[in-house]
């Protein structure tokens, strides 16, 4: 039934990521170098390709610093992936999930295997992942830095990048310097987080990279236009959804809006997309702040995208 709605995907599981403390300039976590894709193409031991099988997902990406989460179950998973992942069931397993149509597929998910569960339902078995996006990083990291009053807030944040180990996702915006001497000890990640408070800026991990971002500016460039004609599905709707804070106004903000389109792997949080709603009253660009993917391979409903976006105007970085 995934061909019939010309729905496609490859997931991909490789090797145990190494779980680290302390970070040095050599140790960036890039979760390519340790899912081979050629090798999976070919059944290598240690890699693993699944595209027929049935396989639904629930996929949420935001700017909060616990990591983006993945839901993945597969149906009648092949024995040898099972038997993979029991060997190393005390491990951190490296994966990708790529989805869209056609063969077009693009990578809505890649991070780590927090925990499995292989079980049978009915006359049917059933594995079901749970997986985090720099989830070993985003808790175990941690720092140990001091810097004298007049250092750039930027190369503050490329070093605590680097101490997180994982690569950049843009190019530091952090503007200014420090007015006294400023010292960093203990989590990574709450160190980033405490920053990016002070600083007015968003901090996050997505698809293996740190992400930092002011929190009133956007990317000028669109990822994606979304309308009718290129994926949109339904009327876009206003946002408000006081509970959540990474969705509402901030400081030269206006109220957020929830689109809804055909899966779309290319939108992420802190990129920017272009909106033109049905009845025109939302027109222009906006600042994506969560995403939601969903899907079932062999169903009539399902893989979509959910996306809450913010207009910051034409305040680009």
């Amino acid at each position: 039934m995934g061909v019939l709605f010309n729905r496609s995907y490859e997931f991909y599981v490789g090797e145990p990521v190494p779980v680290r403390k302390v970070y040095g300039p050599g140790d960036t976590v890039l979760i390519d170098n340790y899912v081979d894709i050629a090798l999976a193409k070919k059944s290598a031991p240690n890699a693993f390709l699944i595209t027929q099988h049935q396989i639904s997902f629930n996929i949420k990406k935001d700017k909060k610093t616990e990591g983006n989460k993945a839901n993945i179950t597969i149906t009648n998973p092949p024995k040898k992936l099972v038997d993979y992942l029991e060997l190393f069931a005390t491990k951190k397993i490296a994966f990708i999930l790529k989805a869209g149509y056609a063969g077009d597929n693009v990578t809505i998910f890649q991070g780590t295997i927090e925990k499995f569960e292989f079980k049978f339902d009915g006359p049917e078995s059933k594995l079901e992942i749970k997986g985090t996006d720099g989830g070993n990083n985003l808790k175990e990291a941690t720092s140990t830095r001091s810097y004298p009053a007049g250092t750039a807030y930027s190369k503050i944040v490329s070093d605590l990048a680097q101490d997180m180990g994982l690569p950049l996702g843009v190019k530091i915006n952090a503007d200014g310097t420090t007015k006294s001497p400023t010292y960093f000890s203990g989590k990574t990640s709450l160190n980033l987080a405490w920053l990016a408070k002070a600083q007015n800026a968003d901090f996050s991990v997505q698809d293996g990279a740190v992400w930092w971002m002011p929190e009133a500016k956007r990317l000028p460039s669109a990822v994606y236009e979304l309308k009718a004609s290129t994926g949109l599905i339904g009327e876009v709707e206003a946002y408000n959804n006081n509970s959540d804070k990474q969705a509402h106004d901030t400081a030269g903000v206006k109220p957020a809006i929830k689109v809804t389109c055909l899966l779309n792997g290319r939108i992420i949080p802190n990129s920017t997309v272009y909106v033109e709603s049905n009845d025109k009253r939302y027109k222009g660009y906006y600042k994506v702040t969560e995403v939601t993917h969903r899907g079932e391979f062999e169903s009539t409903s399902g893989w979509f995208t959910e996306i809450v976006a913010v207009d910051v105007g034409n305040n680009t970085i």
